[in-house]
């Protein structure tokens, strides 16, 4: 008599609510997860970027790689343009730096 009773309540969540409240609580922690794993991966990769720019400007400004010989000319509009000599140091990602020798 006591099984029937339990059986026939209405009162309370049934199996299907309980599993489908279950459902929404995982999908929103694994999209969480999947976040915060996509946040880190992205992280990564910035500072990577950043450690080879530092390292780039580095060896631009220790004036370590290859380097040669040109110009910079200075266009002073109405006047006569300035054409200086320097000497030009290239690095990776198409950084580079000159300097007068």
């Amino acid at each position: 008599m006591k099984i029937q009773t339990v059986l026939r309540n209405t009162n309370g969540e049934t199996l299907v609510e309980v599993l489908l409240s279950s459902l929404i609580a995982g999908l929103a922690i694994f999209s969480l997860f999947t976040m915060v794993m996509t946040s880190q991966k992205i992280m990564e990769k910035s500072q990577a970027s950043i450690e080879q720019m530092y390292e780039t400007m580095n060896q631009l400004e220790e004036r370590i790689g290859d380097s040669k010989n040109g110009t910079v000319i200075i266009d002073r509009m109405n006047e006569e343009n300035i054409t200086i000599p320097v000497t030009i140091y290239e690095g990776k990602d198409r950084l580079a730096v000159y300097h007068k020798p």
